[in-house]
């Protein structure tokens, strides 16, 4: 695990950004930056495999059943199997969800929307809903 942590450092040194980590039966799941969530075996710190798709930001993700779920700065919202790595499905819902969180079983997303008040004040208001997954 050491040496997977090492990895950790040395691509958070050349990419400079890691927004969140996951982790499911030994394997860590990691975006740097560059549109990819990567899977590494905790055990060995290689790359199993490299979880493409997402066209900007990733901005979070987290292991839900036997799902990664991972969003986007472009409102992508994308459903991984975490057995063979493969996408199960993908929606365009037009929000930046920056949280995603699991409560009594079900997926939730986070995001804030703002608004442009009277005299330049501006405000932000933070929203949260279910999010429906494959079956």
């Amino acid at each position: 695990k050491a040496a997977c942590i090492a990895y950790l450092i040395d691509k958070l040194k050349n990419n400079g950004f890691n927004q969140n980590l996951a982790v499911k039966n030994n394997l860590l799941y990691s975006a740097n930056g560059d549109n990819v969530i990567e899977v590494i075996d905790m055990n060995t710190s290689q790359v199993k495999a490299q979880l493409r798709g997402h066209v900007d930001t990733i901005l979070t993700y987290v292991v839900f059943k036997n799902m990664l779920v991972s969003t986007s700065a472009d409102g992508a919202l994308k459903f991984w199997n975490t057995n063979n790595n493969t996408l199960i499905e993908s929606k365009k819902l037009g929000k930046e969800f920056t949280e995603l969180t699991i409560e009594d079983g079900k997926l939730f997303g986070s995001f804030v929307t703002y608004t442009k008040g009277p005299q330049n004040t501006n405000s932000a208001t933070a929203h949260k809903e279910s999010l429906e997954t494959p079956t």
